[in-house]
């Protein structure tokens, strides 16, 4: 846009504000907390818009800068005065660190999360400001824009791709190009106008189509987590629970006793979620205080359990369902809808039960087999993810549930006959079958081989049961174990996976499908103690795979069906990616630059082509320092540049080179130039023209942004 220069440069501003302030509502899929995003928000706008102001009234550059460091450290000092001061900004920008390494994204609220948000948004939205208007290279800005772009597209998330950072990325970086006039060499005049309009709708129709179409196909990984820690990985819970039945056995988990002195499944957590993936976590924020009543149970028998950990390293505490209260202290909250325990962010988390010993009251659900043959389908809270069949379930499997359940009468006598199919003659328990708790899993179990191990059965009743109209969700735990002396001893060997269905009156109630497992309910008997089947998601035997969610006391695992997580660990090497992305896109034209300069002055070629790439090289350091090239021949020309430094060394190198191109260039057989190394020359000259005719902005140009490099 051609005007002033003061008009232009408020142009960009106003563009850079467009480009950087909306985008941010796309870090919502890293920070939890609004006012973290406000005030970062808030930070980036105090940065362009004192810019835009200052430079209305014909600050100098180097002045605007300094300016807008100073709004940006003002910003931030008042904001430290209310932690402590800025002396305590290091140690919560730390502890900032450390809540995104061990929380998944979107993480809660964190003082040290949101220091670290606002700093990172002010630098990048300053180094926008810099490269887009005081150095003005308006395309330069792709780097910072490319950084709000990716940081929030690289963190795993529950849903599609980055369509909405897409569509803000095509909207602001238009606007950045359109009001930076961005002409790409082109000629002056209505043509080159027309030229440069027509560049940055290229630019706009590709990031737009690109959001539209591409960006929702854009493969995110498969994963699950919590919305505060590292995700759970669940790629193939089914080859985690093997491994710790085959290798297990001998590594001790926990010892515990009961208030009826019978054996009890402890469970781990709940996966609520089905897709071709197999069974997952969800997004649930994790709460302390006290527990809710179990969804949904109206009667049931009252347990007391005392564990003591004697192996098992988790962030998930064992206990039964339904539990009503605990003793293992305020470092555990609880996912309100599957009432399993999770360690909050506290030092070691991944490893908090270690060593601990702790009560659990509970109330389990234990329908006989004729209250269970009479008993209805439940509504859980989260009946949206529970009773959610996938679109894209295989019609197989949804006709052979309807077969299995023809004569049941009832949801409670479908649930039977399912249980009742399973134990079929053809069926059989191995862990040679075929993992997976997914589509293809399940079609093998079920229709072909019919051969399974815990997680196999668990998922085909959890699967069976929801087609049919029944909620259902895996368990992860362990079965009860060994009877020790007066204790139940239990070992990772014990890992296993079980079904829970939602029934009016009952709320969650276990079965136990898996043959000689348990004390076993059969197709038509209701779970004693918490009956169990299998299911798919690692088990916190590997906690160090499920580190999921939690910092404070709102911390949230955040698995999703068959589709991304929110990893803490993917949520730095995202933020990680997208530095790395920006620092080199940054450096690009600088090594690009140096790397032509070292070609050009490469020794060991013939002296001729050497000294017409050592004329380029003078010619490209002149324009890298905004110097126009002088009109005429290699050696007048290089006596007018040599002019510039005048009584340097390097002045009468720069005529050498002249007259040894010239040679190169017009000199007949005979007058070819001798072979010499050009190389001081030309790194005197560059050093002696900055020294004398360049500004420190011209100097930063010339290093980072060469002129010579476009043309």
């Amino acid at each position: 846009m051609k005007g002033p220069p003061v008009a232009r440069k408020a142009l960009l501003g106003l563009a850079l504000l467009l480009a950087v302030v909306p985008p941010l509502t796309t870090w919502t899929a890293i920070v939890r907390d609004p006012s973290a995003l406000v005030l970062a928000g808030g930070g980036a706008l105090g940065v362009i818009a004192t810019g835009i102001v200052v430079r209305t009234l014909r600050v100098p550059e180097r002045f605007v800068v300094a300016l807008q460091v100073i709004v940006l450290a003002g910003v931030l000092a008042w904001v430290a005065s209310s932690l402590g001061g800025l002396l305590r900004v290091p140690a919560l920008v730390a502890d900032g660190v450390r809540h995104l390494a061990t929380s998944s994204a979107p993480v809660s609220p964190s003082m040290g999360t949101t220091l670290l948000l606002f700093i990172a948004i002010g630098v990048l939205a300053l180094a926008a400001d810099v490269v887009t208007i005081a150095l003005e290279h308006p395309l330069a800005a792709l780097a910072p824009l490319l950084v709000l772009l990716l940081v929030p597209a690289l963190v795993p998330k529950t849903h599609a791709g980055p369509v909405t950072g897409m569509l803000w990325f095509a909207l602001g970086f238009t606007a950045v190009l359109l009001a930076g006039n961005v002409r790409f060499a082109f000629p002056e005049g209505l043509g080159g106008r027309l030229v440069s309009l027509a560049a940055a709708g290229l630019v706009a129709s590709l990031a737009l189509g690109a959001a539209l179409f591409v960006a929702p196909r854009i493969p995110l990984p498969s994963a699950s987590g919590g919305q505060d820690g590292d995700p759970i990985q669940m790629a193939d819970v089914s080859l985690d629970l093997k491994r710790q039945i085959n290798q297990g056995a001998d590594r001790a988990a926990f010892d515990y006793t009961t208030s009826d002195g019978a054996g009890a499944y402890l469970r781990l957590y709940s996966l609520p979620t089905f897709s071709a993936g197999g069974w997952h976590l969800i997004n649930s924020p994790v709460q302390t205080g006290r527990l809710p009543a179990p969804p949904g149970l109206d009667r049931g028998t009252a347990l007391t359990t005392k564990v003591t950990i004697t192996g098992l390293q988790s962030e998930w505490l064992p206990a039964p369902y339904a539990p009503t209260s605990t003793t293992a202290g305020e470092k555990f909250g609880f996912l309100p809808d599957s009432l399993a325990f999770l360690a909050l962010g506290v030092p070691g988390r991944a490893s908090a039960t270690s060593s601990l010993s702790y009560t659990v009251q509970s109330v389990q659900a234990k329908p006989t087999f004729d209250e269970l043959a009479a008993a209805q389908a439940g509504s859980p809270p989260d009946a949206e993810v529970t009773a959610s069949v996938p679109s894209d379930i295989s019609p197989t499997l949804v006709r052979l549930a309807h077969d299995i359940t023809a004569g049941a009468a009832t949801p409670g006598a479908k649930v039977q006959a399912i249980l009742a199919y399973l134990k079929r003659p053809e069926f059989s328990y191995s862990l040679d079958a075929q993992p997976g708790s997914g589509y293809e899993g399940l079609e093998a179990f079920l229709l072909r081989d019919h051969k399974g191990f815990c997680v196999q059965y668990a998922s085909s009743v959890a699967l069976l049961a929801r087609i049919e109209g029944i909620p259902s969700r895996i368990a992860i735990g362990f079965t009860p174990g060994r009877f020790v002396g007066d204790h139940w001893t239990v070992t990772m060997h014990d890992m296993h996976a079980w079904p829970e269905l939602y029934l009016a009156g009952w709320g969650w109630v276990s079965f136990e499908p898996t043959p000689g497992i348990g004390s076993g309910s059969s197709s038509q008997e209701a779970p004693t103690r918490t009956t169990t089947p299998t299911t798919t998601s690692t088990p916190t035997s590997t906690p160090s795979a499920a580190r999921s969610a939690s910092s404070s006391a709102s911390s949230s695992p955040r698995p999703a069906a068959g589709s991304p997580g929110g990893l803490p660990r993917d949520l730095l090497i995202g933020l990680g990616i997208g530095l790395v992305v920006a620092v080199a896109l940054a450096a690009t034209p600088a090594l690009l630059r140096g790397r032509m300069r070292r070609a050009r002055l490469a020794p060991g070629r013939d002296p001729s082509v050497s000294a017409l790439d050592a004329l380029d090289e003078i010619r490209a350091i002149a324009l890298d320092a905004g110097r126009p090239w002088p009109a005429g021949s290699p050696r007048y020309a290089a006596s007018e540049v040599a002019a510039w430094v005048d009584g340097t060394a390097s002045a009468q190198g720069v005529r050498e080179v002249g007259m040894a191109a010239e040679r190169a260039q017009f000199g007949g057989p005979g007058q070819e130039p001798s072979a010499r190394d050009w190389t001081p020359v030309a790194t005197g000259f560059a050093a002696d023209l900055a020294s004398r005719t360049a500004s420190k902005r011209q100097r930063f140009r010339a290093r980072w942004l060469p002129a010579s490099l476009f043309g």
